[in-house]
């Protein structure tokens, strides 16, 4: 009887060891960075022209030009235990039959991945052209996702909030710089770094939209009013050397986003600056969230889809 009890216990425990699934790694890697997996003949020849052309694509709203992503290219053979784990993975390789799958956690917790298998060479290219753009999209998404888990927010603000009748997510190192009726101003400026990120948010009228030259223009208007700088007769203002990147946010084209660059006029300052325009039917008004960068002599792409996570938070508050 003993016997028995000791055979069952082992059964037991053997059936949970083996239904227990193995766990995986963290994800590593840099922001932003994406491992190819691929053929060297391939990457240097017209497939892996296509796709640096796709995500090595310029940022826009940068003054120099930084890629979207840093690509990081391997043979299948080489593709050792060291690069399974990355964060972002591009798996090309020869099938039966061409197809694109993507997801998550395949060698890593957090990882991305998505996998492109081509028949031939013809459809190759064909798929490259398809899905890369669907690639670089959800690898941006899935950064932004992975910053604002890293985020800690102020919870201080809600006032401001509830006078514009829209919340964002301000991270806890922000302050409230300057705040009037239609104007509030956060403000991140490390004393130990020469870098200020800042988060605007403000009313234009109803009659600028859709037009972004008037849209612009308003904007214009309402900086060189309320972002002055130190120097007497400073101020914000939109730099009219830098054609404006200029795109719909959603499918009802009631949003619209500007990416350029701005410069303090009677002063040596500038920087990037993305700005959302949101059409609010109620208030018959344009709502407009904005962010802008000074960092001289640094990469500005990190820093800005960390400022774009805070615009993408933006929503409408229930004020019952």
């Amino acid at each position: 009887m003993k016997y028995c009890y000791y055979v069952f216990i082992f059964l037991i425990t053997s059936c949970s060891i083996s239904d227990t699934k193995p766990v995986l790694p963290t994800y590593t890697g840099a922001i932003n960075e994406a491992v190819i997996v691929m053929d060297d003949h391939y990457w240097d020849q017209l497939p892996g022209d296509s796709i640096r052309k796709y995500l090595s694509t310029p940022v826009m709203g940068i003054s120099w030009t930084e890629p979207s992503l840093n690509l990081i290219q391997i043979s299948k053979k080489a593709f050792s235990r060291i690069f399974r784990t990355h964060r972002n993975l591009l798996l090309i390789e020869k099938g039966e039959v061409s197809k694109f799958v993507s997801g998550t956690n395949l060698y890593s917790q957090g990882q991305y991945f998505s996998k492109i298998i081509f028949k031939s060479n013809e459809d190759l290219l064909a798929m490259l052209s398809e899905y890369l753009p669907v690639v670089l999209y959800d690898i941006q998404n899935k950064e932004k996702k992975r910053l604002k888990s890293k985020m800690f927010f102020n919870k201080s603000f809600d006032p401001v909030f509830r006078k514009h009748g829209y919340s964002l997510d301000i991270p806890k190192e922000f302050t409230l710089a300057y705040d009037q009726t239609n104007f509030s101003w956060f403000e991140y400026s490390p004393k130990d770094k020469e870098l200020i990120s800042g988060v605007l948010m403000y009313q234009l009228p109803f009659s600028a939209w859709p037009s972004s030259t008037s849209l612009l223009k308003h904007r214009n208007d309402s900086l060189k009013k309320y972002v002055t700088g130190e120097q007497e007769g400073s101020y914000m203002a939109l730099e009219p050397a830098y054609q404006p990147y200029i795109r719909y946010l959603d499918d009802d084209l009631q949003s619209l986003q500007i990416k350029s660059l701005w410069k303090m006029e009677n002063a040596f300052m500038g920087g990037a600056s993305i700005s959302n325009y949101v059409v609010d039917s109620t208030k018959q008004s344009v709502m407009v969230f904005e962010t802008f960068l000074f960092n001289p002599g640094s990469n500005k792409r990190n820093d800005l889809q960390y400022l774009e996570v805070i615009l993408d938070s933006a929503k409408k508050k229930n004020l019952n």
